[in-house]
């Protein structure tokens, strides 16, 4: 089975004040890695709708429809960040680095081999939108289950980017619950699953994990406190 186009992006921080919730200082790139996508090179400056440079691609950055995440990337672009998407996972590799992010949507629909690839990279990683399938070559510490109709959850967590949101306007799936993981806005009353994680690893990576893709969309960005959190785990 072909595994869909990825994309990756390279990001350069012009200015940003100081974060007191962010473990590494001096943060100036991010790299992102999504499934599905065009290549395409984003200068994340006021896009208009009328670009040639847009694409109708599920979470593009250059996707002005709701499904799209152009708007994410147009505010990160008014902070100084560049954002180049292409279609190789090889390509992401070669911009990953320690004072970067590495953004991957729908992994679940990556290669093993792939997945594998990236568990090494030397970057903080966000994954954002996730199915059921095998995340394992990537990361043992995500298990998604279903559950969580579409509304907004509290933070409930001592993550200091899901208390800045306060709120997240998602639905299920979720993450399981792992004593490993920071679990943030509940979906259920048990608090067995949710709609965020996060974790530092043995390197000092950053693990972010979003298994709804709908707060990074143009059509929920301004939803309750989802631009909030995206906005700060992808730029630090």
């Amino acid at each position: 089975m072909t595994a869909p186009p990825t994309f990756s992006a390279l990001g350069r921080r012009a200015s940003a004040p100081a974060d007191p919730g962010t473990k590494r200082s001096g943060r100036r790139t991010i790299v992102i890695l999504a499934a599905a996508v065009v290549a395409m090179i984003i200068a994340a400056v006021l896009l208009s709708r009328l670009s040639p440079n847009t694409s109708s691609t599920p979470l593009s950055a250059t996707n002005p429809d709701p499904n799209g995440a152009r708007a994410a990337a147009q505010i990160l672009g008014a902070h100084g960040v560049q954002v180049r998407e292409v279609t190789s996972t090889a390509a992401a590799l070669a911009d990953a680095r320690p004072e970067g992010t590495l953004l991957i949507t729908h992994a679940d629909q990556l290669r093993p081999e792939q997945l594998e690839a990236l568990a090494d990279v030397e970057s903080d990683v966000v994954l954002i939108g996730l199915g059921y399938g095998e995340l394992t070559g990537l990361t043992d510490r995500v298990a998604v289950e279903g559950g969580g109709g579409q509304s907004t959850y509290q933070a409930e967590c001592a993550d200091p980017h899901a208390q800045a949101a306060e709120q997240l306007a998602t639905a299920g799936p979720g993450l399981t619950a792992n004593p490993a993981v920071t679990g943030c806005f509940p979906l259920d009353e048990a608090g067995t699953a949710f709609a965020y994680g996060s974790w530092t690893d043995d390197q000092e990576r950053t693990w972010s994990v979003l298994p709804n893709a709908h707060p990074l969309t143009n059509g929920g960005l301004d939803e309750a406190g989802n631009a909030a959190l995206v906005l700060r785990i992808l730029g630090g």
